[in-house]
C-alpha cells in the first residue's frame, strides 16, 4: 500500500512540473559509489548538466543551484568580475551557439508588484528605437527557462556563460529515457516507497560519441539513489584489497582499473562521466 501511494505521489510531482512520460532523466555520478553498469537502462548516454552544484555527503549525492539553500558543507564564492551585460547580450544575440528559446531575462520594473519583470530572450527588443526596448542597466538576471537555473546574476555574482565557475557547477553522469514509473525507480535507484519530492526540471547535454552527436535535452533530475545503512562508499585509506572497496567496484567502469583512477574518481577530480 505504501509503495502504491508513493507511486501516485511521484506521478503527481511530475504532473506539477508539467512532465509526462517518456522523459529524459539525468542521474549524476557519485564519487563514493561508482555506478553499477547493470543499473543503466538500455540506450543510456553519458551526459553533463551545467548550473547545478554537485554536493556529495555521507549518504548520497545531491544537486543544488545557486538559488537553493545550501546545507552546511558546500561553499560557493561569488564571482567579482562579471562580464559587462552589453557584451553578454551581444553574444546571446549574434552567437549561433546560443538558442533564443533557452534563456529568460529578469529586469527591474518599478511599475509592477515586486519591482521585477521577465521576458524570454526570443522576445527581447534589440532596436533602441522600437517600442518596448529595455535598457541593459535594468537587467538583474539571465536564467535558463526550463529549470530556472541562473547563468548571470548581478546581485549574486553568478556567471556561467564563460565557464569561470565550471568546475563547481557542472555535474557529470548518465541520462536515460524513462518511459514509466518502473523505469524511473530503476534508473534513479530510489526505493519504491520514495515519494519523489526532490524531482525537479533540468536541462542537460547528452554527450557525443562515435555513434551519436551531442544534443541538448530538457528533462528531470532526481539524485536520491538509496544506499544501505552504514554504507559510506569507497574508503580510500583502506586501499584496493579492502573487501568493501572490492565489492563496490565489481560491475562498474572502474573494475580492474588502476587504483589511481579510483582515487581520482572518489576525490571528484574526473571532469567527465565515468564510462
Amino acid at each position: 500500500m505504501a509503495a502504491l501511494n508513493a507511486q501516485n505521489r511521484r506521478m503527481q510531482k511530475l504532473i506539477s512540473l508539467g512532465i509526462t512520460y517518456p522523459v529524459w532523466l539525468f542521474d549524476p555520478d557519485e564519487p563514493p559509489w561508482p555506478r553499477k553498469l547493470a543499473s543503466l537502462l538500455p540506450g543510456s548516454r553519458p551526459a553533463q548538466v551545467t548550473g547545478f552544484l554537485p554536493w556529495h555527503w555521507e549518504y548520497g549525492t545531491d544537486l543544488r543551484t545557486h538559488d537553493d539553500p545550501l546545507p552546511v558543507g558546500p561553499r560557493t564564492k561569488p564571482l567579482k568580475d562579471l562580464s559587462p551585460i552589453d557584451n553578454l547580450l551581444a553574444r546571446l544575440h549574434y552567437d549561433d551557439g546560443f538558442s533564443a528559446d533557452t534563456f529568460r531575462i529578469i529586469f527591474a520594473n518599478s511599475e509592477v508588484p515586486g519591482g521585477r519583470e521577465s521576458i524570454d530572450l526570443a522576445d527581447w527588443i534589440w532596436d533602441v528605437n522600437m517600442t518596448g526596448y529595455i535598457k541593459s542597466n535594468r537587467i538583474i538576471r539571465i536564467e535558463r527557462r526550463w529549470d530556472k537555473v541562473g547563468f548571470w546574476d548581478r546581485e549574486k555574482g553568478i556567471e556561467l556563460f564563460n565557464g569561470q565557475d565550471g568546475d563547481h557547477t557542472t555535474s557529470y553522469g548518465f541520462a536515460s529515457l524513462v518511459k514509466n514509473d518502473a523505469d524511473l525507480v530503476f534508473a534513479t535507484g530510489v526505493t519504491p516507497k520514495d515519494e519523489g519530492e526532490g524531482l525537479r526540471r533540468a536541462e542537460f547535454e547528452l554527450l557525443g560519441d562515435e555513434s551519436n552527436e551531442s544534443e541538448i535535452c530538457r528533462g528531470i533530475v532526481y539524485p536520491r539513489r538509496y544506499h544501505g545503512p552504514g554504507d559510506h562508499g569507497i574508503v580510500l585509506r583502506r586501499g584496493p584489497k579492502f573487501l568493501l572497496n572490492e565489492r563496490l567496484l565489481i560491475g562498474t567502469a572502474l573494475e580492474g582499473r588502476d587504483w589511481k583512477d579510483v582515487e581520482r574518481y572518489r576525490q571528484g577530480e574526473m571532469r567527465y562521466p565515468l564510462v
